[in-house]
């Protein structure tokens, strides 16, 4: 017996008693347990029973041997690399989202997005093709490329009246 009223069962996680158990916990019988540590939904409290697993995890097949005698195959979850917060493997390049404060760059982490490109929300966006570096959004230049020019935070290819191009400094003075 659980002291719960019938229907309802013991949960580890809240110490209450509730008819469904809560994330990070599966059903056993009366009680609900607490699922593997890097599982953040499973079938049972084993490494190999993860159904979603926890931040800076992921989901890899796991050898015929490792999954207990009678199944057919399972799924466990393993550590990404340190920078990354999810994953689609197990090296540095296979990132699908980043730990602040670092950026998603084709799935690898940055604390800096590369040049034509800006950081927000842990990605790394493109810049407009004529801003050679832009910050809060793509349209919002600090530096142009090429043959334009920065005036503001716009890059023009022919300065606005009065100003006039500084080559030098791609800025328009």
């Amino acid at each position: 017996s659980n002291g719960c009223p019938l229907g309802y069962y013991s949960d580890q996680l809240t110490l209450k008693c509730t008819n469904k158990c809560s994330p990070g916990t599966f059903l056993n019988g009366n009680h609900c347990n607490f699922c593997h540590a890097n599982c953040n939904t499973c079938i049972n409290g084993g490494p190999t029973n993860c159904l979603i697993c926890t931040d800076h995890f992921h989901f890899w097949p796991v050898m015929l041997a490792l999954c207990g005698f009678g199944k057919t195959s399972c799924l466990m979850c393993l550590a990404c690399q340190y920078d990354c917060k999810s994953c689609d493997g197990v090296t540095n390049k296979d990132c699908t989202s980043c730990s602040y404060p670092r950026f998603l760059f084709n799935k690898q982490c940055y604390f800096e997005c590369p040049t034509h490109f800006f950081g927000t929300n842990g990605q790394c966006i493109a810049c407009d093709a004529n801003c050679n570096t832009c910050t809060e959004t793509s349209a919002t230049c600090t530096s142009c490329s090429g043959a334009s020019y920065l005036a503001g935070s716009y890059c023009y290819t022919t300065c606005p009246i009065p100003s006039y191009a500084v080559p030098a400094t791609n800025t328009c003075d």
